[in-house]
């Protein structure tokens, strides 16, 4: 996190004109530097995160001024405008493996993280935290009947399908979708991206069919698209069974994520689909290919859907 943000003309007249003995700074009278200060500063002061679910609250604490921050995660609103304090009124939500907090209500403050920026009821400080060795959005978030969504538990099998949230415009930060382009790289074979997966997962996937277990829930990846169709295939074709409709998608999110400068590295992506072309049926694509090498051709021999994805994104990447 850098110590200091882009200011303003107004900011940096505010800035330049203030003193730090001036009786208005906060931090003479032992006052903490309210959000994002806790943020900027996380280089020197660690933030520590407690998740409290019997009570639905998480705790943020940090160690500049032994702050601490409440965020609600009970699904409730902001309270009134004229309800306002020191370090604001925080609540969250999950979507996947990230926690999404919403604060506003801040009191007015003359020194919120860099000295002498006013600050106070016009601040709106959203924040998103996930676990780096994660890194990826959830496919699916698990909860009982009754169950609020908000306590739900997310799975942590890797998926592609995360890459829609960015070529749909449903995520725009830029730092966590190039978190969620090095997952998914792991997904990659030529041409093709795999449904899940190669690795154990935290969360048991079971695949039942008339009554017998058919995988390992802890492992659940399939990399061969063969056998029987109700025992082996079906459960290969979401676990472990390459796709080419969603690989351009990669390639599409690449260029969303990296702008113009990785265009050519997204048309680089795209051109690995040449062979599969150049092969079974030409100048077609197939459905699907097995996850595992030599990632041997499956399914329909020229499948629309993959065909005309792959050059949807050829001619955005190519006319941007």
């Amino acid at each position: 996190m850098n110590a200091r943000l882009d200011l303003t003309e107004k900011g940096r007249i505010a800035n330049e004109a203030y003193s730090q003995d001036d009786p208005d700074n906060p931090e003479l009278a032992c006052m903490t530097k309210p959000t994002p200060g806790g943020i900027v500063y996380s280089r020197l002061y660690p933030l520590q995160i407690e998740i409290d679910e019997e009570d639905d609250v998480i705790f943020i604490r940090s160690q500049f001024f032994d702050q601490e921050r409440t965020v609600y995660m009970d699904g409730r609103a902001h309270p009134p405008a004229t309800e306002r304090t020191h370090e604001g009124h925080s609540i969250g939500r999950w979507e996947g493996n990230v926690l999404i907090v919403d604060t506003t209500n801040f009191a007015d403050n003359r020194s919120p993280y860099q000295n002498g920026i006013p600050s106070g009821a016009q601040k709106h400080v959203v924040e998103r935290y996930w676990l780096k060795q994660a890194g990826y959005l959830s496919d699916c978030l698990h909860l009982h009947s009754g169950q609020p969504a908000h306590q739900a538990e997310p799975d942590d099998a890797l998926r592609p399908n995360q890459l829609l949230a960015i070529t749909l415009g449903a995520l725009t930060d830029r730092n966590m979708g190039r978190h969620i382009l090095a997952a998914c790289e792991e997904l990659l074979v030529p041409g093709a991206i795999r449904s899940l997966a190669d690795r154990p997962v935290r969360r048991p996937l079971p695949i039942m069919h008339g009554g017998k277990m058919l995988n390992d829930p802890t492992h659940p990846y399939r990399g061969r698209y063969t056998g029987h169709e109700d025992t082996s295939r079906k459960p290969a074709y979401h676990n472990g069974t390459a796709w080419t409709w969603l690989f351009p998608a990669y390639c599409e999110a690449w260029a969303e994520i990296y702008g113009k400068p990785g265009q050519k590295t997204a048309l680089a992506w795209l051109g690995s689909s040449a062979t599969l072309l150049r092969s079974g049926c030409v100048g077609h694509l197939p459905e699907i290919l097995d996850g595992d090498y030599p990632h041997t051709a499956r399914g329909c021999d020229a499948q629309a859907w993959g065909c005309s994805e792959w050059v949807r994104v050829w001619l955005k990447l190519s006319s941007a």
